[in-house]
């Protein structure tokens, strides 16, 4: 959090200290009360104004303050309400938009842990084939390309446009489990307080896919300020110090436990033949992680 209050200050100096004018840039805000995802996305907005601002110029960052679903956030970039969002990437989405192909989690977003209720915790340790699995049924956002990927894969699925009300749902007994990517689900049981829900320990969802900055096609200038903020930040090393260095993100690869999951391979046909799967260094490789943190 304290790299990300650094950020948030340069961005500031960065305003005041240069003699041209600003670039204005807005920017969505979280997606619902309650989600505590946006704060690394903003820092790494930041982070990658800040990087390219010696070679484009000052900048000054404004939040849309009202909470948006994904669709919604899209149709504000489309109408010129919004210059950037940040969202998983889907065909679609990288025809009507301008993608900035390099991925903002390193694909973090496409391993999945399963939130459940409490009391199921033993029959989904029984469970060791994707076809178990299968059998349950799944919630997603009705927006979200995980739902498509899912569907497309066989999965039982339903969708709603309520991402907090799926929790509360869940916990009632309205579906069987909500897969989360592994960033994201131990800090939004314990920010939705939902006691009688917890994070299934031994299946893990892996399908390839990325979190893009997108503008406007025709926003040429913002879409190359980003390109090349972003690479100077992984060539500098400060990209990936913000995203292991961001506090749930530590806390959440600490309690996945990669080591003792069972890992169900999804293919995702919303994949462009742009995606850059073949940069390594783009990419979160599970293996090497795990031979690294090994106790």
């Amino acid at each position: 959090m304290r790299y990300l209050l650094c950020l948030c200050l340069s961005g500031c100096l960065a305003i005041s200290a240069a003699g041209a004018e600003p670039v204005v840039v807005r920017h969505v805000g979280p997606e619902d009360v309650g989600d505590i995802r946006k704060n690394y996305f903003i820092g790494l907005l930041h982070l990658t104004l800040e990087e390219s601002a010696s070679d484009v110029g000052p900048y000054e960052m404004k939040q849309i303050q009202a909470p948006m679903s994904q669709g919604r956030a899209f149709k504000s970039l489309q109408e010129g309400l919004v210059d950037v969002v940040w969202s998983m990437t889907s065909e679609e989405r990288e025809t009507n938009y301008h993608a900035i192909r390099i991925p903002l989690m390193q694909g973090l977003i496409g391993y999945r842990v399963l939130v459940i209720r409490k009391e199921d915790r033993f029959k989904f340790n029984a469970i060791t084939e994707p076809e178990q699995l299968k059998t349950l049924l799944a919630y997603q956002g009705h927006d979200w390309p995980d739902t498509q990927i899912l569907q497309a894969n066989g999965y039982r699925l339903n969708a709603s446009s309520w991402y907090k009300g799926l929790f509360k749902l869940l916990a009632q007994g309205g579906f069987d489990y909500f897969p989360r990517s592994v960033l994201e689900a131990w800090d939004e049981l314990v920010a939705l307080d939902q006691d009688s829900l917890m994070v299934e320990e031994s299946i893990l969802l892996h399908y390839p896919t990325a979190v893009y900055f997108f503008v406007r096609r025709e926003d040429a200038d913002l879409a190359e300020r980003l390109r090349l903020g972003l690479r100077k930040a992984i060539d500098n090393g400060k990209f990936e110090r913000l995203l292991y260095g961001f506090e749930p993100h530590r806390r959440a690869l600490q309690a996945v436990d990669f080591k003792h999951r069972r890992i169900f391979q999804l293919h995702n046909p919303l994949l462009t033949a742009q995606t850059p799967l073949d940069d390594k260094s783009l990419w979160f490789d599970v293996e090497a992680y795990v031979k690294n943190h090994s106790r």
